[in-house]
């Protein structure tokens, strides 16, 4: 419904939804057991509404860009849409360039700037699009394969600093570029060959990201993230990087594979875990809010901070897995926040069905 031709960035928006809802009810047809059974709740109407829920989203947007685009198009738009592709060496110097600034300059928003740092966070994500543009242009050429490569490690490398899981997001970038070239209705033999390379290699980073998440959260989490955020870990981006590879080194050999497994299997299923605890409570122990929660986000979004810079901090989303899920959650005394998922927070808003509106 959202997938056309060099545009699979919704599919892979809505697909990364999808893993999320079903990861713990597959989970449990596989196994017998949700991964956490203490906060299991209503799994298979939580599954039943966030799916229908995904779908109202997916025809919502299909609907959206079937009116915008059978609108008559300007001769600026008609020019915008005559695309060729770019210059493989010309767009890696400018990947290189911006990258490498950014292994001089760490800047982080809040610090710099707290009231703006939505728009600062934005602009440093520019060498990211640079960096996707490389990836597609040599795809579509098919040649500059050497760039690629160097500009991958480039980009790769000061992500390993991070305390977050950031490692991974280069490989879904891969994975999006592949998709853009992917074209299985084409007679072509060029692109049919194309195709098989695109199916290989999108099937390889998969699994080469399944394997990190399992590793992630079956090891190296609990051991890499205390590290850097007591300041263990510092220096350079190469440093720091040389760190992670021998953390690394020590960690992942002692990593059971059933354990991390079930580990990267809670972490994906809680959202839909706690949205099946809310069916229990909402509206039998806790009322439905009528629109508050949808409304708090909207005044939220369309007041920016640097214009209004009174407006107050969100805070964490853990009270609402307390409050309307019933569960304990780590929020920010832990530094942390846990989230409900907004298909939650629609039924406690609005119930069924108006939660798909």
């Amino acid at each position: 419904m959202v997938w056309r031709a060099g545009e699979p960035f919704l599919a892979y928006a809505l697909f990364f939804q999808w893993l999320f809802i079903t990861t713990g009810f597959l989970y449990r047809q596989i196994t017998g057991f949700f991964p956490d059974p203490s906060i299991e709740g209503d799994l298979d109407r939580a599954v039943l509404l966030s799916l229908i829920g995904l779908f109202c989203l997916a025809a919502g947007i299909r609907l959206s860009l079937w009116y915008f685009s059978s609108r008559p198009r300007s001769p600026r738009d008609k020019l915008l849409l005559q695309h060729r592709p770019y210059d493989v060496r010309k767009v890696f110097w400018f990947v290189t360039i911006t990258t490498l600034l950014g292994w001089q300059v760490r800047l982080v928003p809040m610090a710099f700037w707290f009231n703006g740092a939505q728009i600062i966070s934005n602009l440093l994500a520019f060498p990211s699009i640079l960096f996707l543009v490389l990836l597609l242009a040599v795809i579509q050429r098919q040649h500059g394969y050497g760039y690629a490569a160097t500009a991958s490690l480039l980009v790769w490398i000061p992500s390993l600093g991070s305390h977050m899981s950031a490692f991974s997001g280069i490989f879904f970038v891969l994975l999006v570029a592949l998709a853009c070239e992917w074209r299985p209705w084409s007679n072509s033999l060029r692109k049919r060959l194309l195709n098989r390379w695109v199916i290989t290699a999108g099937a390889a980073l998969s699994f080469l990201l399944l394997i990190m998440a399992v590793l992630w959260c079956g090891g190296m989490k609990s051991v890499w993230r205390p590290k850097v955020l007591k300041g263990e870990v510092s220096g350079s981006v190469l440093s720091k990087a040389h760190a992670f590879g021998l953390t690394a080194s020590e960690v992942i050999p002692t990593v059971d594979l059933e354990t991390a497994i079930l580990s990267l299997s809670q972490r994906m299923s809680s959202g839909i875990g706690y949205f099946g605890c809310v069916l229990q409570r909402v509206p039998t122990v806790m009322p439905h809010e009528n629109g508050k929660l949808t409304m708090r986000a909207l005044n939220h979004i369309v007041k920016p901070r640097f214009l209004f810079p009174e407006k107050p901090n969100l805070g964490s989303d853990s009270f609402l897995v307390r409050q309307y899920a019933g569960k304990s959650a780590a929020g920010l005394e832990q530094g942390t926040s846990i989230g409900l998922g907004y298909m939650g927070e629609f039924y406690i808003d609005f119930g069924f069905p108006l939660m798909f509106v």
